[in-house]
């Protein structure tokens, strides 16, 4: 995952973390996962961060929380 830390910086930060629900799998085009969505609805100034990644568990996300470069403002926390 690139992230663009100077943009981050001046962003509201949102991290959405999940599984594959949250990822994206099964779905044909990236714009379409919900995140992606989210972002292109909130205005200038907002960052929304995907870290779905698929079977993951509350002790994986909590990891990859404590290891996600980016402090979020917001964090989604998804359960499917």
């Amino acid at each position: 995952m690139e992230l663009d830390l100077e943009r981050a910086a001046d962003s509201t930060n949102i991290l959405v973390m999940g599984d594959s629900f949250t990822a994206g799998v099964g779905i044909e085009r990236v714009e379409d996962r919900f995140s992606n969505v989210l972002e292109s609805h909130l205005p200038e100034g907002f960052c929304v961060y995907n870290a779905g990644v698929g079977g993951s568990d509350t002790v994986d996300e909590f990891r990859r929380l404590g290891e996600f470069p980016i402090k979020p403002d917001v964090l989604v926390l998804v359960y499917f």
